[in-house]
């Protein structure tokens, strides 16, 4: 919104999504942390199992963690020209995120 309201040269970078975490096992993200607390309520995980797939369902930094259909808006800003084209597809943990921000501020 700012970038259309103030006429000046900018572009947006997508921070990505999120990496799964690991619980007994297996990948977590933040649906499963929603399981969790069912089965908390329903008496079949503990309140130390409910924290520990708390803690680990979103192991880093990202704006999305769930396994649901993306939010249409990065690969939309790429197609109007805001974003570079290929850079919302790119997780937020992998270090061509990081090159990529760099490279755009040269452009």
């Amino acid at each position: 919104m700012a970038l259309t309201r103030l006429n000046v040269p900018g572009l947006i970078l997508y921070g990505g999504s999120i990496a799964p975490g690991r619980f007994q096992n297996r990948d977590v993200t933040i649906a499963d942390v929603f399981e969790a607390v069912g089965a908390h309520v329903a008496g079949r995980l503990t309140d130390s199992e409910l924290q520990e797939v708390e803690n680990r369902a979103c192991p880093g930094r990202a704006p999305v963690a769930v396994s649901t259909p993306p939010t249409p808006w990065p690969p939309s800003m790429e197609f109007i020209g805001l974003s570079p084209m290929g850079t919302a597809s790119i997780p937020a943990t992998d270090l061509a995120k990081t090159r990529l921000a760099y490279a755009a501020a040269s452009w």
